[in-house]
């Protein structure tokens, strides 16, 4: 017989819990997130929010003598640009002060651990019945 099944399956759950409080903190975190981008002549600020939308726009008067099919593109490109900010903010604090994977796969295959784990366990519980009957003579 294995090792102590109920043991193997505590283990793994507490794993799950606090995988999923490190995960709250960090999305508690990551809400407060902004990227920001500035133009070269400091004329155009973009800042996005955590989820990636235009949050601000300054535009200092003398940009509009630059026309506007460029202001245009300048704009487009700042927005890029701080969203580019917003994801290098995400990765270094995942990096920095987790530490932790939290994408879907990561999640699922502490899930499917999980799964195996139960599986085991009931494989195990069945034999251990299997046992008793046999050594009881029912």
């Amino acid at each position: 017989m294995r090792d102590d099944p109920i043991a193997g399956m505590e283990q793994t759950l507490r794993a799950l819990a606090e995988h999923a409080e490190r995960y709250q903190e960090f999305d508690a975190q990551a809400g407060g997130f902004v990227g920001e981008a500035e133009s070269s002549d400091g004329l155009l600020r973009v800042r996005v929010s955590a989820d990636g939308c235009l949050d601000d726009l300054t535009i200092d008067a003398r940009a509009m003598r630059q026309g506007s099919e460029t202001l245009a593109e300048t704009i487009l490109d700042l927005s890029r640009r701080a969203r580019e900010d917003l994801g290098r903010r995400f990765d270094e604090a995942k990096d920095e002060g987790i530490g932790e994977d939290f994408s879907p796969a990561a999640t699922e295959d502490l899930a499917r651990g999980l799964e195996r784990l139960a599986a085991d366990t009931s494989d195990q519980a069945e034999e251990l019945v299997w046992r008793l009957r046999r050594a009881t003579g029912g």
